[in-house]
């Protein structure tokens, strides 16, 4: 019911009513009754001949040659092979690590002044 009087409402309007909001919009297509030429929706629905140019695919269980038996794997391609090792997010961090250039650094004049404290009256 409440479709229906927004529906009135946009009608009042001057509106154009969604589909939605009709009464007789169904969400599920209902089937055409009749197909007009099923002879060649039968033809669309065959599948294509393979091309005479089209190789199948190959079987999947193949014999491995012996030379690929005897290959070598060089250092470069086992390192590469090796996943990666990555360290934790804290791992190695230490919070009280002062760097030698914080120990060395020396503050202006400019940023004392700014460091003390602003001088307060007591109201009496």
């Amino acid at each position: 019911m409440l479709w229906a009087s927004r529906a009135l409402c946009m009608r009042a309007k001057g509106q154009r009513i969604p589909a939605t909001l009709l009464e007789e919009w169904d969400p599920v297509p209902k089937p055409k009754p009749h197909t007009s030429d099923y002879n060649r929706l039968l033809q669309l629905a065959m599948p294509k001949a393979p091309s005479e140019k089209c190789i199948p695919d190959r079987n999947p269980c193949w014999e491995v040659l012996d030379v690929t038996k005897k290959a070598v794997a060089s250092p470069r391609i086992i390192s590469l092979a090796k996943p990666k090792v990555r360290k934790d997010l804290n791992e190695g961090y230490d919070p009280y690590y002062i760097s030698r250039a914080s120990l060395l650094a020396q503050a202006s004049p400019r940023l004392y002044e700014l460091a003390t404290p602003k001088s307060i009256t007591k109201k009496v």
